[in-house]
């Protein structure tokens, strides 16, 4: 078990890991995708922005040009889970999660590669790709 110390030190290196994390995916992305359901491929551009602890996704496909904010969460409880980025936005009617996974290619730039649905309306979730173009250095 943790002492109150340990437990304080802890927490205060979560925010900074986390904080570490969303400066590294500010940048400006090339992003590749398909639509839930097996839907059609797209390819697009997109920018991660930091506005404090949130995160804001600006994807260009085509003309259309959309924005998302999103945060840095636990996969699911319990508190060791990975850390994944979640956007959520409203499609009609429907409530739209995208969770996305972040590694770091061999140049040191962001890699995101994410699922997104509205379930149970889709049984296939859309995924996307993004590939860091340029950082933002904040």
């Amino acid at each position: 078990m943790l002492s109150q110390g340990a437990a304080a030190q802890t927490a205060v290196g979560d925010k900074e890991i986390d904080d570490d994390f969303r400066r590294f995916v500010a940048g400006d992305y090339a992003m590749v995708g398909r639509r839930p359901d097996s839907g059609p491929a797209y390819s697009g551009t997109a920018r991660i922005e930091l506005r404090g602890e949130t995160l804001v996704l600006t994807r260009k496909i085509g003309q259309a040009t959309t924005v998302y904010e999103g945060a840095l969460e636990r996969a699911d409880p319990p508190s060791d889970r990975p850390r994944v980025f979640r956007f959520r936005w409203a499609q009609g009617k429907s409530k739209m999660l995208m969770t996305c996974l972040m590694r770091a290619d061999l140049d040191n730039f962001a890699r995101l590669t994410c699922e997104w649905a509205d379930n149970p309306q889709h049984k296939d979730p859309g995924l996307e790709a993004f590939f860091q173009r340029k950082a933002v250095l904040n």
